[in-house]
């Protein structure tokens, strides 16, 4: 019965209206003059009129309805919001609109196609990537943070030991340039940071080495870490913690093809400006 009730309720302007124009058309079609053909026509376009108002108040309903579907969680989460804010003052409501203003920059940021990841997001993100990247796939990867990351950060090894893995199962082509000083190969650190390159290396990663100093005329943004999957296009960008060079402070996803088109012109200006292999004393293979 409810049922019943709510298709009338939806539908009672079409009944009106097909009553209505059955009326008229009795009307017009009443006087003697009309031959069987003029009334054929009349009843043919009465019933493509009805039709077709039938197919126009559907669609109107299923757009409307769509619509209220889809605004019914922003209208809750405006509320939400609106109470929070209404619920606190001080040091607290000064809190909780830098939250809301950093949640209004991440929408901002999706909508050009650039996802927010949390550390933990990002790793998980990658990694799944990388375990569902297609055979013999291309991926380019650039890292300007500490390279001894690799060694002292639990995820980054994590990421080392999983690169190693995919190799060796589903013969990826990764390649990844070190953006580092050339300088820190001897230092006290440097046989730490020669192993990491051999780490990589002894598991068929193409390896590069940029001084940093070669690529400054190149700007700033040719220095962001970032893995390309080339094969699906998906890049994620990495932002190191600067309290802790080692750790990542957040991740992030990018979907937009002209943030990744200036990724890969960056990888290949820093394959153009890359230190001889012969110059850092660890076989790369090559």
């Amino acid at each position: 019965m409810p049922s019943r009730k709510k298709f009338l309720r939806r539908h009672i302007a079409e009944v009106v209206s097909a009553a209505v124009l059955l009326a008229v058309v009795w009307i017009i079609k009443t006087p003697a003059h009309l031959n069987e053909g003029q009334v054929w026509l009349i009843d043919l376009f009465t019933a493509i009129l009805m039709v077709n108002v039938a197919i126009l108040k559907w669609h109107f309903d299923e757009t409307a309805e769509e619509i209220s579907l889809r605004d019914e969680p922003i209208k809750h989460i405006g509320s939400l919001i609106t109470g929070a804010l209404a619920r606190t003052s001080g040091e607290r409501y000064e809190h909780a609109l830098t939250v809301i203003k950093e949640a209004c920059c991440d929408l901002d940021a999706i909508e050009n196609g650039v996802f927010p990841l949390k550390p933990r997001d990002y790793y998980d993100r990658i990694e799944q990537a990388i375990n569902t990247a297609a055979p013999k796939s291309e991926v380019w990867a650039v890292t300007s943070a500490d390279p001894l990351q690799w060694q002292a950060d639990e995820f980054q090894r994590h990421w080392l030991d999983l690169n190693k893995e995919t190799i060796k199962q589903r013969r990826l082509d990764i390649e990844r340039i070190f953006i580092f000083d050339p300088a820190r190969l001897n230092s006290e650190n440097g046989d730490t940071i020669k192993q990491v390159i051999k780490d990589h290396v002894d598991h068929k990663i193409k390896v590069h080495l940029v001084d940093p100093k070669t690529i400054a005329y190149l700007g700033p943004e040719v220095k962001d870490s970032f893995v390309l999957f080339r094969g699906t296009n998906h890049l994620y960008k990495d932002y190191p913690d600067e309290a802790y060079p080692g750790r990542v402070l957040k991740g992030e996803l990018v979907l937009n093809d002209d943030l990744i088109k200036q990724s890969e012109a960056n990888f290949k200006a820093l394959i153009s400006n890359r230190i001889r292999q012969d110059i850092f004393a660890v076989s790369t293979g090559k």
